[in-house]
């Protein structure tokens, strides 16, 4: 494995009711990139996030390290000063604010008085980014989904960790605010971002990687230029592709 990397994976194999969904997956994502997995329905994007996050996922084979150590997904404590996960939806349970919600994610150092002006200087950049400024004193049980959806990577950020997995981050964005994630994703280089979606032109603005999961459980994966081609989006989604104006769209 080389030396930098945030996320490493060796011989990754997943499966799910007798049917294998990835096969001795390799792959290393580093600080500034941002690694984009598609596939069709059912692929084992959601399930592969899972794994990348420690949340358990049964017979599960190969090696997981987060900054070349395997064993740090099975300690709770040591992988939340790492990573940082975001579901493809939000359950939830109480009437908080989202401005509680956001400071219940902030890191324990920011109670330090020298280290809280500067989170709550950065989160507040982050609000402004996102688009949720204006919903701080508004019930997070109150919100759209794409509201949500903005909320839950802006907890993201206030976690304030190398390594961000993100399930489907922009399925229930209108247009502007998918464009508007793009950037503010963009303009992460001190993180390494793991991320799904389905929105193949989104993909290809957002994602400086990708990983194309296909039905018999082999995949493709690199830089998105190397491997976001004519004969991969075939294997993937099992449908034609062409190319308009440089962008992917479904034949």
């Amino acid at each position: 494995m080389s030396a930098g990397a945030v996320l490493q994976v060796q011989g990754l194999t997943l499966g799910m009711v007798g049917r294998t969904l990835v096969r001795s997956l390799d792959f290393e994502a580093r600080p500034g990139e941002r690694w984009c997995i598609v596939g069709r329905n059912a692929a084992g994007k959601s399930t592969l996030l899972r794994a990348l996050a420690g949340l358990g996922v049964p017979g599960q084979l190969g090696r997981i390290a987060l900054g070349g150590d395997a064993q740090v997904l099975a300690d709770p404590a040591r992988a939340a000063s790492l990573r940082a996960w975001l579901a493809q939806s939000a359950s939830d349970r109480f009437e908080l604010t989202v401005a509680e919600m956001l400071a219940l994610h902030a890191p324990g150092d920011v109670l330090r008085p020298a280290a809280e002006p500067r989170w709550r200087a950065q989160l507040d950049q982050v609000t402004q980014a996102l688009d949720i400024a204006p919903l701080l004193a508004r019930p997070v049980t109150r919100l759209s989904g794409g509201e949500r959806q903005r909320v839950g990577l802006a907890a993201i950020s206030a976690q304030d960790v190398p390594l961000w997995l993100l399930d489907e981050p922009v399925s229930f964005q209108d247009p502007a605010h998918q464009q508007g994630v793009s950037r503010w994703l963009a303009a992460q280089p001190e993180r390494t971002i793991v991320m799904s979606a389905h929105d193949i032109a989104w993909v290809q603005r957002t994602a400086t990687h990708l990983i194309a999961l296909q039905a018999d459980g082999t995949w493709a994966a690199g830089q998105i230029d190397h491997v976001m081609t004519h004969a991969v989006l075939e294997r993937t989604f099992c449908c034609g592709w062409r190319q308009a104006g440089g962008v992917w769209l479904a034949d």
